[in-house]
């Protein structure tokens, strides 16, 4: 895909029954190097978890470059410090 940061979201997490998938495919595509997070709108499962894995991996790909101190960067980059429902999971 490129340089753009991507993250592939399974939404409809309450619905896992009636997923489409082939068995191994989720694994393969983790093993592939991509980010997977398993989602549900309806209960809110996982859904700030995708919009902060992709700005973090935004920032990490488009911020890091201009900081002249990594080691700033790298600790002000944790945003499981502001989110306790992050935690939670």
């Amino acid at each position: 895909i490129g340089a753009v940061p991507f993250i592939l979201v399974l939404n409809k997490l309450d619905l896992q029954a009636d997923w489409e998938l082939e068995k191994g495919a989720i694994a393969q595509v983790i093993q592939q190097g991509w980010t997977v997070i398993e989602s549900s709108a309806k209960t809110g499962l996982g859904v700030e978890e995708a919009f902060l894995t992709l700005t973090q991996k935004w920032l990490k790909d488009n911020v890091k470059s201009s900081c002249t101190n990594p080691r700033i960067f790298d600790q002000t980059l944790n945003f499981e410090q502001y989110s306790p429902s992050l935690l939670a999971h």
